[in-house]
Protein backbone atom coordinates (compact mmCIF):
# COMPACT_ATOMS: atom_id res chain seq x y z
CA UNK A 1 0.00 0.00 0.00
CA UNK A 2 1.52 3.27 -1.18
CA UNK A 3 0.74 6.68 0.31
CA UNK A 4 1.20 9.88 -1.66
CA UNK A 5 1.53 12.74 0.81
CA UNK A 6 2.32 16.41 0.61
CA UNK A 7 0.85 19.82 1.39
CA UNK A 8 -2.14 21.22 -0.45
CA UNK A 9 -1.28 22.03 -4.04
CA UNK A 10 1.78 19.78 -4.15
CA UNK A 11 0.34 17.71 -7.00
CA UNK A 12 -0.93 14.57 -5.26
CA UNK A 13 -4.31 14.35 -6.98
CA UNK A 14 -2.85 15.67 -10.22
CA UNK A 15 -0.31 12.84 -10.26
CA UNK A 16 -2.99 10.19 -9.88
CA UNK A 17 -5.20 11.90 -12.46
CA UNK A 18 -2.37 11.83 -14.99
CA UNK A 19 -1.64 8.16 -14.33
CA UNK A 20 -5.34 7.33 -14.72
CA UNK A 21 -5.61 9.50 -17.87
CA UNK A 22 -8.27 11.69 -16.30
CA UNK A 23 -6.49 14.94 -17.14
CA UNK A 24 -7.63 16.45 -20.44
CA UNK A 25 -5.75 19.76 -20.16
CA UNK A 26 -2.02 20.04 -20.62
CA UNK A 27 0.70 17.97 -22.26
CA UNK A 28 2.21 15.00 -20.46
CA UNK A 29 4.98 12.58 -21.31
CA UNK A 30 6.45 9.51 -19.69
CA UNK A 31 6.06 5.77 -19.35
CA UNK A 32 3.41 3.96 -17.34
CA UNK A 33 4.50 0.46 -16.34
CA UNK A 34 2.57 -2.47 -14.88
CA UNK A 35 4.62 -5.45 -13.70
CA UNK A 36 7.62 -3.97 -15.49
CA UNK A 37 5.86 -3.70 -18.85
CA UNK A 38 4.43 -0.67 -20.62
CA UNK A 39 0.68 -0.75 -19.99
CA UNK A 40 -1.71 0.09 -22.78
CA UNK A 41 -4.77 2.19 -22.04
CA UNK A 42 -7.15 -0.77 -22.34
CA UNK A 43 -5.07 -3.01 -20.08
CA UNK A 44 -4.56 -0.28 -17.49
CA UNK A 45 -8.26 0.51 -17.29
CA UNK A 46 -9.09 -3.19 -17.05
CA UNK A 47 -6.75 -3.81 -14.12
CA UNK A 48 -7.27 -0.60 -12.15
CA UNK A 49 -10.06 1.34 -10.49
CA UNK A 50 -10.09 5.00 -9.46
CA UNK A 51 -11.89 6.45 -6.45
CA UNK A 52 -12.23 10.22 -6.63
CA UNK A 53 -11.59 12.50 -3.70
CA UNK A 54 -15.18 13.72 -3.69
CA UNK A 55 -18.14 11.48 -4.43
CA UNK A 56 -20.56 12.74 -7.04
CA UNK A 57 -23.52 10.39 -7.31
CA UNK A 58 -27.05 11.04 -8.41
CA UNK A 59 -29.06 11.96 -5.28
CA UNK A 60 -31.99 9.72 -6.24
CA UNK A 61 -29.81 6.62 -6.72
CA UNK A 62 -29.50 4.17 -3.85
CA UNK A 63 -26.16 2.78 -2.72
CA UNK A 64 -27.05 -0.57 -4.26
CA UNK A 65 -27.91 1.01 -7.63
CA UNK A 66 -24.68 3.05 -7.68
CA UNK A 67 -22.50 0.00 -6.95
CA UNK A 68 -24.33 -2.23 -9.44
CA UNK A 69 -24.01 0.43 -12.15
CA UNK A 70 -20.26 0.70 -11.65
CA UNK A 71 -19.96 -3.07 -11.59
CA UNK A 72 -21.79 -3.40 -14.90
CA UNK A 73 -19.41 -0.85 -16.44
CA UNK A 74 -16.07 -1.98 -15.03
CA UNK A 75 -16.22 -5.76 -14.53
CA UNK A 76 -15.51 -8.26 -17.29
CA UNK A 77 -18.40 -8.45 -19.74
CA UNK A 78 -17.89 -12.20 -20.06
CA UNK A 79 -18.84 -12.54 -16.41
CA UNK A 80 -22.55 -13.40 -15.99
CA UNK A 81 -24.67 -10.51 -14.79
CA UNK A 82 -25.81 -12.45 -11.72
CA UNK A 83 -22.20 -13.08 -10.72
CA UNK A 84 -21.35 -9.39 -11.18
CA UNK A 85 -24.30 -8.36 -9.02
CA UNK A 86 -23.40 -10.88 -6.32
CA UNK A 87 -19.81 -9.60 -6.24
CA UNK A 88 -20.97 -6.00 -5.91
CA UNK A 89 -23.42 -6.86 -3.14
CA UNK A 90 -20.72 -8.72 -1.20
CA UNK A 91 -18.60 -5.58 -1.39
CA UNK A 92 -21.44 -3.54 0.14
CA UNK A 93 -21.77 -6.04 2.98
CA UNK A 94 -18.00 -6.03 3.56
CA UNK A 95 -17.57 -2.29 3.69
CA UNK A 96 -20.92 -1.53 5.26
CA UNK A 97 -20.93 1.94 3.65
CA UNK A 98 -21.75 3.52 6.97
CA UNK A 99 -20.01 6.19 8.98
CA UNK A 100 -16.89 4.07 9.59
CA UNK A 101 -13.79 5.64 10.94
CA UNK A 102 -10.84 6.39 8.72
CA UNK A 103 -8.73 3.77 10.47
CA UNK A 104 -11.21 1.01 9.70
CA UNK A 105 -11.32 1.94 6.02
CA UNK A 106 -7.52 1.91 5.76
CA UNK A 107 -7.36 -1.43 7.58
CA UNK A 108 -9.82 -2.83 5.06
CA UNK A 109 -7.65 -1.60 2.18
CA UNK A 110 -4.64 -3.17 3.88
CA UNK A 111 -6.44 -6.53 3.85
CA UNK A 112 -6.98 -6.21 0.11
CA UNK A 113 -3.28 -5.49 -0.34
CA UNK A 114 -2.43 -8.65 1.59
CA UNK A 115 -4.51 -10.58 -0.96
CA UNK A 116 -2.30 -9.38 -3.80
CA UNK A 117 -3.85 -6.04 -4.71
CA UNK A 118 -2.05 -2.69 -4.78
CA UNK A 119 -3.53 0.51 -3.39
CA UNK A 120 -2.18 3.98 -4.15
CA UNK A 121 -3.90 6.74 -2.21
CA UNK A 122 -3.42 10.39 -1.43
CA UNK A 123 -3.78 11.42 2.17
CA UNK A 124 -3.28 14.85 3.70
CA UNK A 125 -2.47 14.31 7.36
CA UNK A 126 -2.56 10.63 8.35
CA UNK A 127 -2.61 9.67 11.98
CA UNK A 128 0.15 7.54 13.46
CA UNK A 129 -2.07 4.44 13.44
CA UNK A 130 -2.71 4.89 9.72
CA UNK A 131 0.88 5.82 8.90
CA UNK A 132 2.10 2.42 10.08
CA UNK A 133 -0.27 0.65 7.66
CA UNK A 134 1.51 1.98 4.57
CA UNK A 135 4.32 -0.08 3.07
CA UNK A 136 5.78 2.72 0.97
CA UNK A 137 5.36 6.46 0.72
CA UNK A 138 5.89 9.12 -1.94
CA UNK A 139 6.44 12.66 -0.68
CA UNK A 140 5.66 15.56 -3.02
CA UNK A 141 6.29 19.27 -2.60
CA UNK A 142 5.52 22.03 -5.10
CA UNK A 143 5.04 19.44 -7.81
CA UNK A 144 8.47 17.89 -7.21
CA UNK A 145 9.29 14.39 -6.06
CA UNK A 146 11.03 14.54 -2.67
CA UNK A 147 11.12 10.95 -1.45
CA UNK A 148 10.02 7.47 -2.45
CA UNK A 149 10.71 4.39 -0.38
CA UNK A 150 9.75 2.47 2.70
CA UNK A 151 7.63 4.28 5.25
CA UNK A 152 9.93 3.33 8.09
CA UNK A 153 12.92 4.85 6.28
CA UNK A 154 11.37 8.22 5.42
CA UNK A 155 12.26 9.91 8.70
CA UNK A 156 15.87 8.72 8.54
CA UNK A 157 16.27 9.88 4.93
CA UNK A 158 15.04 13.42 5.66
CA UNK A 159 17.23 13.60 8.76
CA UNK A 160 20.38 12.48 6.93
CA UNK A 161 19.73 14.44 3.72
CA UNK A 162 18.48 17.73 5.13
CA UNK A 163 20.02 17.67 8.59
CA UNK A 164 16.71 18.04 10.40
CA UNK A 165 15.84 15.75 13.26
CA UNK A 166 12.45 14.97 14.70
CA UNK A 167 11.55 16.08 18.18
CA UNK A 168 10.26 13.33 20.41
CA UNK A 169 6.91 15.05 20.83
CA UNK A 170 6.33 15.15 17.06
CA UNK A 171 5.03 12.21 15.07
CA UNK A 172 7.08 11.10 12.02
CA UNK A 173 4.40 12.11 9.53
CA UNK A 174 4.01 15.57 11.08
CA UNK A 175 7.79 15.96 10.99
CA UNK A 176 7.88 15.18 7.26
CA UNK A 177 4.90 17.40 6.45
CA UNK A 178 6.48 20.35 8.26
CA UNK A 179 9.65 19.97 6.19
CA UNK A 180 7.96 19.86 2.79
CA UNK A 181 5.22 22.40 3.54
CA UNK A 182 7.04 25.49 2.27
CA UNK A 183 5.68 28.55 0.52
CA UNK A 184 6.18 28.72 -3.20
CA UNK A 185 4.90 30.44 -6.32
CA UNK A 186 3.55 28.33 -9.13
CA UNK A 187 3.50 29.46 -12.75
CA UNK A 188 0.98 27.34 -14.59
CA UNK A 189 0.87 27.10 -18.35
CA UNK A 190 -1.97 24.88 -19.50
CA UNK A 191 -2.32 23.65 -23.02
CA UNK A 192 -4.45 20.71 -23.83
CA UNK A 193 -6.55 18.69 -26.07
CA UNK A 194 -9.52 16.77 -24.78
CA UNK A 195 -10.11 13.29 -26.02
CA UNK A 196 -12.43 10.52 -24.93
CA UNK A 197 -12.61 6.96 -26.02
CA UNK A 198 -15.36 6.66 -28.65
CA UNK A 199 -15.74 2.90 -28.92
CA UNK A 200 -19.40 1.93 -29.11
CA UNK A 201 -20.50 -0.57 -26.48
CA UNK A 202 -24.14 -1.65 -26.51
CA UNK A 203 -23.87 -3.31 -23.12
CA UNK A 204 -22.70 -0.05 -21.58
CA UNK A 205 -25.54 1.76 -23.32
CA UNK A 206 -28.04 -0.72 -21.88
CA UNK A 207 -26.58 -0.35 -18.38
CA UNK A 208 -26.63 3.43 -18.65
CA UNK A 209 -30.21 3.29 -19.92
CA UNK A 210 -31.28 1.20 -16.92
CA UNK A 211 -29.52 3.56 -14.53
CA UNK A 212 -31.03 6.66 -16.17
CA UNK A 213 -34.51 5.17 -16.24
CA UNK A 214 -34.36 4.19 -12.58
CA UNK A 215 -33.16 7.68 -11.64
CA UNK A 216 -35.91 9.37 -13.64
CA UNK A 217 -38.74 7.09 -12.57
CA UNK A 218 -37.92 7.01 -8.87
CA UNK A 219 -39.18 10.52 -8.15
CA UNK A 220 -42.92 9.95 -8.50
CA UNK A 221 -43.55 13.69 -8.46
CA UNK A 222 -41.48 14.16 -11.61
CA UNK A 223 -43.34 11.43 -13.51
CA UNK A 224 -46.72 12.73 -12.36
CA UNK A 225 -45.74 16.27 -13.31
CA UNK A 226 -45.09 15.25 -16.92
CA UNK A 227 -48.40 13.41 -17.17
CA UNK A 228 -50.28 16.24 -15.46
CA UNK A 229 -48.89 18.88 -17.82
CA UNK A 230 -49.83 16.75 -20.81
CA UNK A 231 -53.37 16.18 -19.52
CA UNK A 232 -53.90 19.88 -18.75
CA UNK A 233 -52.72 21.01 -22.20
CA UNK A 234 -54.80 18.33 -23.91
CA UNK A 235 -57.86 19.40 -21.91
CA UNK A 236 -57.34 23.04 -22.90
CA UNK A 237 -57.14 22.18 -26.58
CA UNK A 238 -60.19 19.91 -26.29
CA UNK A 239 -62.09 22.78 -24.64
CA UNK A 240 -61.15 25.32 -27.33
CA UNK A 241 -61.65 23.07 -30.36
CA UNK A 242 -64.32 20.73 -28.93
CA UNK A 243 -65.95 18.71 -31.76
CA UNK A 244 -64.43 20.95 -34.41
CA UNK A 245 -64.47 17.98 -36.77
CA UNK A 246 -68.22 17.33 -36.52
CA UNK A 247 -69.05 21.05 -36.73
CA UNK A 248 -67.05 21.45 -39.92
CA UNK A 249 -67.88 18.02 -41.40
CA UNK A 250 -69.29 18.24 -44.91
CA UNK A 251 -68.30 21.88 -45.24
CA UNK A 252 -66.08 22.75 -48.17
CA UNK A 253 -65.44 26.33 -47.12
CA UNK A 254 -61.95 27.67 -46.59
CA UNK A 255 -62.88 28.69 -43.04
CA UNK A 256 -63.66 25.08 -42.09
CA UNK A 257 -60.28 23.94 -43.34
CA UNK A 258 -58.57 26.77 -41.44
CA UNK A 259 -60.32 25.77 -38.19
CA UNK A 260 -59.24 22.16 -38.49
CA UNK A 261 -55.69 23.07 -39.52
CA UNK A 262 -55.55 25.48 -36.58
CA UNK A 263 -56.27 22.66 -34.16
CA UNK A 264 -53.67 20.46 -35.84
CA UNK A 265 -51.12 23.29 -35.64
CA UNK A 266 -51.83 23.69 -31.92
CA UNK A 267 -51.29 19.95 -31.41
CA UNK A 268 -47.96 20.00 -33.25
CA UNK A 269 -46.84 23.09 -31.33
CA UNK A 270 -47.68 21.46 -28.00
CA UNK A 271 -45.87 18.25 -28.88
CA UNK A 272 -42.87 20.26 -30.07
CA UNK A 273 -42.54 21.91 -26.67
CA UNK A 274 -42.85 18.69 -24.63
CA UNK A 275 -39.18 17.60 -24.98
CA UNK A 276 -37.98 20.99 -23.73
CA UNK A 277 -39.23 20.02 -20.26
CA UNK A 278 -36.25 17.65 -20.10
CA UNK A 279 -33.68 20.30 -20.96
CA UNK A 280 -33.12 21.33 -17.34
CA UNK A 281 -32.54 17.69 -16.41
CA UNK A 282 -29.78 17.38 -19.00
CA UNK A 283 -28.05 20.45 -17.62
CA UNK A 284 -28.36 19.08 -14.08
CA UNK A 285 -26.91 15.69 -15.08
CA UNK A 286 -23.83 17.28 -16.64
CA UNK A 287 -21.95 17.12 -13.34
CA UNK A 288 -22.52 13.37 -13.08
CA UNK A 289 -21.67 12.75 -16.73
CA UNK A 290 -18.39 14.65 -16.36
CA UNK A 291 -17.29 12.39 -13.49
CA UNK A 292 -18.29 9.19 -15.29
CA UNK A 293 -16.69 10.30 -18.55
CA UNK A 294 -13.45 11.14 -16.76
CA UNK A 295 -13.43 7.57 -15.42
CA UNK A 296 -13.74 6.30 -19.02
CA UNK A 297 -16.85 4.31 -18.08
CA UNK A 298 -18.46 4.92 -21.46
CA UNK A 299 -18.02 7.17 -24.51
CA UNK A 300 -20.17 10.19 -25.18
CA UNK A 301 -22.06 8.34 -27.92
CA UNK A 302 -23.35 5.79 -25.38
CA UNK A 303 -24.67 8.56 -23.12
CA UNK A 304 -26.23 10.25 -26.13
CA UNK A 305 -27.94 7.07 -27.37
CA UNK A 306 -29.28 5.89 -24.02
CA UNK A 307 -30.78 9.26 -23.14
CA UNK A 308 -32.38 9.66 -26.57
CA UNK A 309 -34.09 6.28 -26.16
CA UNK A 310 -35.23 7.06 -22.61
CA UNK A 311 -36.55 10.54 -23.35
CA UNK A 312 -38.27 9.34 -26.53
CA UNK A 313 -40.10 6.64 -24.56
CA UNK A 314 -41.18 9.03 -21.81
CA UNK A 315 -42.30 11.75 -24.21
CA UNK A 316 -43.97 9.25 -26.54
CA UNK A 317 -46.11 8.06 -23.64
CA UNK A 318 -47.15 11.66 -23.01
CA UNK A 319 -47.78 12.05 -26.74
CA UNK A 320 -50.01 8.95 -26.73
CA UNK A 321 -52.16 10.35 -23.92
CA UNK A 322 -52.34 13.69 -25.68
CA UNK A 323 -53.35 12.10 -29.00
CA UNK A 324 -56.13 9.97 -27.51
CA UNK A 325 -57.69 12.92 -25.69
CA UNK A 326 -57.38 15.41 -28.53
CA UNK A 327 -58.22 13.21 -31.51
CA UNK A 328 -61.56 11.97 -30.21
CA UNK A 329 -62.65 15.10 -28.33
CA UNK A 330 -62.02 17.23 -31.39
CA UNK A 331 -63.97 14.59 -33.33
CA UNK A 332 -61.56 14.32 -36.21
CA UNK A 333 -63.40 11.07 -36.99
CA UNK A 334 -66.38 12.99 -38.37
CA UNK A 335 -64.13 15.13 -40.55
CA UNK A 336 -62.46 12.09 -42.17
CA UNK A 337 -63.84 9.05 -43.90
CA UNK A 338 -65.35 6.64 -41.34
CA UNK A 339 -63.78 3.62 -43.04
CA UNK A 340 -60.28 4.92 -42.31
CA UNK A 341 -60.71 5.85 -38.64
CA UNK A 342 -58.01 3.51 -37.22
CA UNK A 343 -55.57 4.37 -39.99
CA UNK A 344 -56.15 8.11 -39.61
CA UNK A 345 -55.56 7.93 -35.86
CA UNK A 346 -52.35 5.94 -36.34
CA UNK A 347 -51.09 8.46 -38.90
CA UNK A 348 -51.95 11.30 -36.51
CA UNK A 349 -50.17 9.55 -33.61
CA UNK A 350 -47.07 8.60 -35.63
CA UNK A 351 -46.75 12.16 -36.89
CA UNK A 352 -46.74 13.54 -33.34
CA UNK A 353 -44.26 10.93 -32.09
CA UNK A 354 -41.88 11.64 -34.98
CA UNK A 355 -42.13 15.31 -34.07
CA UNK A 356 -41.18 14.41 -30.48
CA UNK A 357 -38.23 12.27 -31.58
CA UNK A 358 -36.84 14.97 -33.87
CA UNK A 359 -36.85 17.57 -31.10
CA UNK A 360 -35.43 15.17 -28.48
CA UNK A 361 -32.56 14.48 -30.88
CA UNK A 362 -32.06 18.19 -31.50
CA UNK A 363 -32.00 19.00 -27.79
CA UNK A 364 -29.57 16.17 -27.11
CA UNK A 365 -27.33 17.28 -29.97
CA UNK A 366 -27.11 20.77 -28.49
CA UNK A 367 -26.36 19.28 -25.08
CA UNK A 368 -23.67 17.01 -26.56
CA UNK A 369 -22.04 19.94 -28.31
CA UNK A 370 -21.97 22.03 -25.15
Amino acid sequence: MLAVIGPSGSGKSCLLDILAERKTVGKFSGLRLLDGEIASRRRFQHLTAYVTQEDNFHPTSTVKEAVLFRASMRLDRRMPSQERDALALRLIEDVGLKGKEETYVMQLLKKYCQRGMMVVCTIHQPRAAIWTLFDKVTVLSAGHHMYFGDTCGAERWFAESLGYYRHQSTSPVDFIMDLVNVSFVKDIEAYGESSLQTVQDLEHAAALFRASSSRDMEPVIQALARVTVTLVIAALEAFVYFRIGSREAGSESLLAVIHVLGSVFYSILTITLLPFASLSLFIYERQFYSVEAASKLYPCSVYFLSNIVLETILNSFSGLLFSIIVYYNLDYVAFTQPTNVPLNFVVYLVGLILQIFSHVTEIKSEKKGS
